[in-house]
C-alpha cells in the first residue's frame, strides 16, 4: 500500500483535485434553469416512464435510445431539475476518469491528468452547453470508453466487442454517431491488418462481432417498437425526417453560425484550447507509434464531422470535440514532459495544472460562483424566456388544483411543461 502511495500518491491528489473542482462549481447550477433541449428531453423521459411510446405519442427526430436514456435517469435521480444535474454531475465525473485512463495508457500518468483537466474546465463553458443537461455529455462518455477500449490488444475478442457497445451507443443516442461507428471499424481493421498480421478471414469476422455489438442496444428497442407496428415510424423520424432536416440551412450562412459559435468557445476559455491545437499541430513530430497518430487524427476528424450536421453550429455541437481536444492535450504534455526527469516531470505537471486552474478560475470567479444565474441565461440564451419560464411555471402551480394538473400538458406550453417542481 506504500509503494502504491508513494508511486501514484501526486497523480491521484491531483485528480481528486481536478475531480473536486469541477463538482464544486457544477454543484453552484444544480438548479439552473432548463433550456429548450433538455426540458424537451426530460419530458419524453417522464412520458417514458408513464407508459408511452416514441413516435406514437411524442416524436422528435432522435433514435430511440436518447428517450430511454432520459427516462433511465430521471427513474433514479428523480424528475427534478435537481435530480438531472445531480446525474450529470456524475456523467462528467465518469468522462473525466476514462480520459484520464486513456490519456495515461497512450502518454502517461502526468499526461493523463493534463488532458484530464483540459477537459474538466472545457465541459463547463456554457456557451457549449455544458452546465446543461444535454445528450452530447453522455454520448462522449460512450465515446471515450470506446476510445480506452481500442487502445488496448485489439486482437482480443472483448476489446472488439466492447468498443463496438461503447461506439454503437453513441449512435443510439443521436445519428451523428455513425461516424464514430466507422471511426471504430476503420481504427480496428487497420490496426489488426498492418500491426498485427492477422488474416482476412479473421478480420471479417472481428467486423461481424463489432457490428453485432454496434447494432445491439438499438435492435432491442427497436424490436419493443416494432412489436407496437412503430417500425415505419421509427425509420422516419429516425432517418428519413433528419435527413431532410440538414438542409434548411444554407452554406453561404454557415460561415455567420461557425464565426459567432468559435468566438464564444474561445473567450475565457482559450488557455485550454490552446493545449489540443498546440498538440494538433505538433501530432506529426510526438514520440509515438503510427497506431496512436491514427487514432488521435481519425477522432479528431470524425469530431468535426459530427459538428457539421445542418451548418447551424449550435454551440453544445462542440462538445463532440472535447474527447479529442483532451487527448491532444495530454499527447502535447507527454511529448514535452519526455524532456525532463520522471520525477521532475510529475512536479512540473501538477504544478502547471494548478496554476492554469487557478488562473483559469480567478478569470472566470463571477459566472463560476455567482449564485443569480440570470445573467448567465441572458448571455448565453440571449432572448429565449427560460429563466422566465420556471417562474410562470411556480405561479402555474400556486393557482392550479389536483384535477387542473390532469390536464396540464394541454394548457402548459412544453417549454413551461418540462421545468415544473415534481408532480404530485
Amino acid at each position: 500500500m506504500r509503494n502504491f502511495t508513494g508511486k501514484y500518491g501526486l497523480t491521484l491528489l491531483c485528480l481528486a483535485g481536478i475531480l473536486g473542482m469541477a463538482g464544486i462549481i457544477r454543484f453552484h447550477f444544480l438548479d439552473l434553469p432548463m433550456e429548450r433541449d433538455e426540458g424537451l428531453y426530460a419530458h419524453f423521459g417522464e412520458l417514458i416512464l408513464a407508459g408511452k411510446l416514441p413516435y406514437q405519442s411524442f416524436y422528435d427526430p432522435k433514435p430511440p435510445g436518447l428517450f430511454y436514456a432520459y427516462a433511465c435517469i430521471m427513474a433514479i435521480f428523480g424528475p427534478s431539475t435537481t435530480g438531472l444535474h445531480i446525474a450529470f454531475i456524475l456523467v462528467n465525473w465518469a468522462t473525466i476518469l476514462v480520459l484520464f485512463r486513456t490519456g495515461q495508457v497512450l502518454f502517461g500518468d502526468m499526461a493523463g491528468l493534463a488532458g484530464a483537466a483540459c477537459f474538466a474546465f472545457l465541459s463547463l463553458n456554457p456557451h457549449a452547453g455544458g452546465l446543461s443537461v444535454l445528450p452530447e455529455h453522455l454520448i462522449i462518455l460512450l465515446v471515450s470508453a470506446g476510445v480506452l477500449w481500442i487502445t488496448g490488444d485489439t486482437r482480443r475478442w472483448v476489446v472488439i466487442a466492447g468498443s463496438g457497445l461503447c461506439f454503437g451507443g453513441a449512435l443510439f443516442l443521436k445519428q451523428n454517431g455513425l461516424l464514430l461507428v466507422g471511426f471504430g471499424a476503420l481504427y480496428l481493421l487497420a490496426v489488426n491488418r498492418n500491426k498485427w498480421q492477422l488474416s482476412r478471414p479473421r478480420l471479417v469476422r472481428q467486423l461481424l462481432v463489432y457490428t453485432g455489438a454496434v447494432i445491439a442496444p438499438t435492435a432491442l428497442i427497436v424490436f419493443w417498437l416494432s412489436l407496437h407496428g412503430l417500425w415505419q415510424a421509427f425509420v422516419y423520424w429516425s432517418f428519413t425526417y433528419p435527413f431532410l432536416y440538414l438542409q434548411d440551412v444554407p452554406l453561404r450562412e454557415a460561415w455567420g453560425y461557425l464565426s459567432l459559435v468559435l468566438s464564444n468557445l474561445w473567450a475565457g476559455y482559450w488557455e485550454w484550447w490552446l493545449l489540443p491545437l498546440a498538440g494538433l499541430l505538433l501530432l506529426p513530430a510526438i514520440k509515438k507509434t503510427k497506431e496512436v497518430k491514427w487514432l488521435l487524427a481519425g477522432l479528431t476528424l470524425v469530431s468535426i464531422g459530427g459538428v457539421l450536421p445542418r451548418f447551424t453550429f449550435h454551440g453544445h455541437y462542440f462538445i463532440l470535440l472535447f474527447p479529442a481536444a483532451s487527448l491532444l492535450a495530454a499527447s502535447l504534455a507527454g511529448n514535452l514532459l519526455q524532456m525532463v526527469k520522471p520525477r521532475t516531470a510529475k512536479l512540473v505537471t501538477g504544478g502547471s495544472i494548478m496554476v492554469l486552474m487557478l488562473f483559469h478560475l480567478f478569470r472566470q470567479n463571477d459566472l463560476y460562483f455567482n449564485r443569480d444565474h440570470s445573467g448567465l441565461m441572458k448571455t448565453v440564451y440571449g432572448s429565449n424566456p427560460f429563466q422566465e419560464c420556471r417562474e410562470i411555471a411556480d405561479r402555474i402551480l400556486e393557482r392550479i388544483t389536483a384535477i387542473d394538473r390532469l390536464h396540464q400538458a394541454a394548457v402548459i406550453p412544453v417549454e413551461i411543461k418540462v421545468i415544473l417542481p415534481e408532480q404530485v
